[in-house]
């Protein structure tokens, strides 16, 4: 659900609909703005109810894990998911009242704290699922194990710091110069985790941490290889007219979700090898 907020918040912003509801947290005085749902209004209604639809799961999820789980590590994840969807409704809450004309900028750390949202909530995940909590002993030399996981940290930070430049482009506050960048670093630290993790994974057991890694280390080349191709394509199509053509709002909106969910991999790769250096 949060991923798919995040792909209706980029329908928002590249339908130009940020401004189609004047008014927060109702939608032209009521909870549901009959005779006004049509255009971008209808863009930007709908992105609101989706993200009070993960307010409302994530505050389920989290509450119910805090209860449940007497693991630190859980509840302290728990905590910064409902701290982090409380500010993202927050930061939401302020864009619309300031207005566009002066909200540039937080239209920006509302895009990146998205992410790292995201970030949050795939750690809180994978921290209760049952193969996190029961994994298998890597084989492999504690030496050989540290690399995996300093790769595939420094991956997922590269990406999150690739979706502020990102967004940063986005809403005017950046040129595309430190995306491209952001770009390049990003696409080598990927292929350096994935090697790293495929290269741990063969001296490793079945079921063990640093096997399991490899999963979301495939995915993330993958993903990774997409957005090379997606990128230019997508800036190009963005210097097409001032009223953005829908060929170009589907290729935005697939390399936000591409990046985005590239990003959601490398968390899960960090995780997994974190936890096969940790093992070894």
């Amino acid at each position: 659900m949060t991923f798919l907020l995040i792909l209706m918040g980029a329908l928002v912003t590249s339908n130009e609909a940020g401004d189609s509801v004047p008014d927060w947290p109702l939608a032209y005085g009521r909870v549901i703005p009959v005779g006004h749902l049509q255009g971008p209004v209808i863009f930007e209604y709908f992105h609101r109810v989706a993200a009070g639809s993960v307010g409302i799961l994530t505050f389920v999820l989290a509450g119910w894990a805090f209860v449940r789980e007497r693991r630190a590590a859980v509840r302290i994840v728990s905590a910064a998911a409902i701290v982090g969807i409380v500010g993202q409704a927050l930061l939401g809450g302020v864009r619309v009242r300031l207005g566009e004309s002066h909200s540039y900028g937080i239209a920006t750390v509302h895009a990146f704290t998205a992410q790292a949202f995201l970030c949050i909530l795939t750690a809180l995940v994978v921290l209760i699922s049952p193969r996190w909590q029961a994994p298998g002993e890597a084989r492999s030399s504690g030496a050989a194990s540290r690399g995996p996981a300093v790769t595939g940290v420094a991956a997922a930070g590269a990406l999150l710091l690739q979706g502020l430049a990102g967004a940063g482009f986005r809403h005017k506050i950046l040129g595309v110069a430190p995306h491209v960048a952001g770009a390049v670093l990003a696409t080598g630290l990927v292929a350096a985790a994935w090697l790293a993790a495929r290269q741990a994974g063969a001296r490793a057991s079945a079921g063990s941490p640093a096997r399991t890694a490899l999963v979301p280390a495939r995915l993330a080349l993958w993903s990774v290889s997409a957005q090379i191709a997606l990128g230019p394509l997508t800036y190009l199509a963005l210097q097409g007219a001032a009223s953005l053509p829908a060929p170009a709002v589907i290729l935005a909106v697939l390399h936000l979700g591409m990046g985005s969910a590239l990003l959601a991999e490398t968390m899960v790769l960090s995780l997994w090898t974190l936890r096969a250096a940790r093992h070894a």
